[in-house]
């Protein structure tokens, strides 16, 4: 059964994530997810535009259940956020 990705992606609604993968079984639903830009930046190496960031780590983090499954995001942690969030805690 071929899974509507925008479905998953709508149902979230967060702002610049994107469903990439669903896999499910009957314990988990487990949704994969990846951040994209609504405009573009450009990249210091190439100087292109790009409309998305490489992504550093990922992180689980285990949502409401549903119909008895666990549902498990695989949400993407961009580095810099992860430095300005030390920045912050150091203060």
């Amino acid at each position: 059964m071929a899974l509507d990705l925008e479905i998953y992606t709508g149902i979230l609604n967060i702002p610049n994530l994107k469903v990439e993968k669903v896999e499910y079984s009957e314990k988990e639903l487990n949704i994969y997810c990846k951040i994209e830009k609504e405009t573009a930046e450009i990249c210091p190496s190439c100087q292109k535009e790009v409309y998305s960031k490489r992504e550093k780590y990922r992180r689980e983090v285990n949502d409401l259940g549903i119909s008895g499954r666990k549902v498990i995001l695989h949400l993407p942690i961009i580095l810099l956020l992860l430095l300005l969030l030390q920045h912050i805690n150091a203060e």
